[in-house]
Order: C-alpha cells, then structure tokens, then sequence
C-alpha cells in the first residue's frame, strides 16, 4: 500500500483563498464574508472529510484504484 504515504496539502478559506490558495494542493473555499457561514461550512467540510477516511480504514470503501485517484486528485 506505498501509494497511501503521498500527503496533500488542503487549505479551508474564505472567498478566493487569499495568499493560501497557491500554497495548496486543493483550496476549498467557502464565498462569504460571514465568519459563521464560513465557519459553519468548514466544520462540515471537516465532518465529511473524517467520515470518508473512517471509511476507508474501516474498508467500508475498498482500497483501490478509483479511490486512490479520487484521494490523490489526479
């Protein structure tokens, strides 16, 4: 399984992302101003992202090819 030691950088921001968004390999950035709103969505971000590594662990969603090209963004 050597393909899972890749790491990615992931950045949650406001709006354009400002100086980070060229800092990362994928932004997601939530357009407002709101700092709730903004808030509110990067929990949810983190609560989706926690769910579908559990998954993976737990090979509720098997290992392979597909999902390395969705995990690895290519």
């Amino acid at each position: 399984m050597a393909f899972w030691s890749a790491t990615r950088a992931v950045g949650c921001t406001k709006e354009t992302g400002g100086q980070l968004a060229s800092k990362v390999d994928l932004l997601l950035n939530v357009p407002s101003n709101d700092a709730q709103c903004i808030q509110e969505c990067h929990i949810t971000i983190g609560h989706i992202a926690c769910s579908l590594i559990e998954k993976l662990a737990s090979s509720q969603i098997p290992a392979n090819e597909e999902t390395y090209e969705i995990i690895h963004w290519g």
